[in-house]
């Protein structure tokens, strides 16, 4: 007779797996992160449909994405062709 699996320690097992690889930082994202960047996202576009340039700056900041490197200039690209200032 076969014994039946104990799929509650697989599950386990699963679980404690993925918290090491988030510890580590690979893997997924947590369920705060993606709300945070989805917030993040939110308020990039809201700067840039108030054409308020200083937010739009500020929400880059926060997003990680330093003054002068090649995001910050793709970025703005994106700003200005939005309000056609290319």
């Amino acid at each position: 007779m076969k014994e039946p699996e104990n799929t509650q320690d697989d599950d386990l097992d699963q679980l404690i797996a993925s918290e090491a690889t988030l510890r580590r930082g690979k893997g997924q994202i947590s369920r705060e992160q993606r709300l945070e960047d989805a917030q993040l996202q939110r308020d990039i576009i809201r700067a840039m449909h108030e054409k308020n340039e200083r937010k739009f700056s500020a929400m880059l900041r926060k997003a990680g994405v330093k003054d002068g490197d090649d995001r910050w200039v793709n970025a703005w690209k994106v700003y200005r062709a939005f309000w056609g200032q290319l």
